[in-house]
């Protein structure tokens, strides 16, 4: 039986019953409780949270709250340094394969709202140049996704014009202006040149292996842990990918 707390430290104090808050694994939700909870044999401490997507109930361990990135939604003068920072391209994007999936990772489960945005923006730069692997693909489906929710929550619009302003961001017509300053028109193709000095691996050589079908979400679901972890499988699979650049034979 779950027993309810009255007036409950939430974090580090900043969060409170009836704030909407980004979670990262889940998108924007509301907390809606502090309980306590028998689980296999243990009792645990958990905060509730509704996921505004779809309502379900989401529970997450009131320990581990600070740890998977927890936070109150943006205000709307965070979601304008937002769109000024997707206005300016990004022209050096990490090509290490190992090194880019390390700090993506970071950035998703501790990096706040500019640490999604710098995912986006960095792999939406080498999408430009030839097609995400998977895995990628679906990290940048997922920053998206939290960023559209976000703007919208923030701003107070419809998710379908939130991601129209995305979207406007990340491809902006010819002729379309940020503030005054003409935006450089969306294309494709290979990036400027670089300085010599070796070719550099952007890390799409590999045919990504097909991911898990996520299991059935339970209507009430208990996050232990929303960190990204790397398994030994993980490891193996980016031992395989480590593409890393080829040195010329000497002469």
């Amino acid at each position: 039986m779950a027993s309810k707390t009255m007036d409950p430290v939430i974090g580090d104090g900043s969060l409170h019953v009836g704030d909407r808050v980004v979670y990262p694994n889940q998108g924007i939700c509301r907390i809606t409780g502090v309980e306590t909870k028998h689980i296999a044999g243990q009792n645990w401490e958990v905060v509730t949270l509704s996921r505004e997507e779809d309502g379900a109930t989401v529970m997450v361990p009131k320990a581990k709250v600070m740890g998977i990135g927890l936070r109150k939604v943006a205000d709307v003068a965070a979601i304008d340094r937002v769109f000024d920072e997707l206005s300016t391209p990004d022209t050096d994007p990490q090509l290490d394969w190992k090194v880019r999936h390390r700090e993506n990772a970071d950035r998703m489960s501790g990096g706040g709202l500019f640490g999604t945005v710098e995912v986006l923006k960095g792999l939406h730069a080498l999408s430009r140049v030839r097609p995400l692997p998977q895995k990628e693909r679906e990290l940048y489906d997922n920053a998206r996704h939290l960023l559209v929710g976000e703007i919208a929550a923030a701003m107070n619009i419809p998710l379908h014009v939130a991601e129209d302003n995305l979207d406007y961001a990340l491809w902006p017509p010819e002729g379309m202006t940020r503030k005054g300053k003409p935006l450089q028109p969306a294309t494709l193709g290979p990036p400027p040149p670089r300085a010599a000095g070796g070719e550099d691996d952007l890390g799409f050589d590999e045919e990504e292996m097909g991911t898990e079908e996520p299991a059935a979400a339970n209507e009430e679901e208990v996050e232990e842990d929303a960190g990204v972890e790397e398994t030994d499988e993980d490891a193996k699979e980016e031992d395989e990918a480590g593409l890393e650049a080829e040195e010329p034979e000497p002469r």
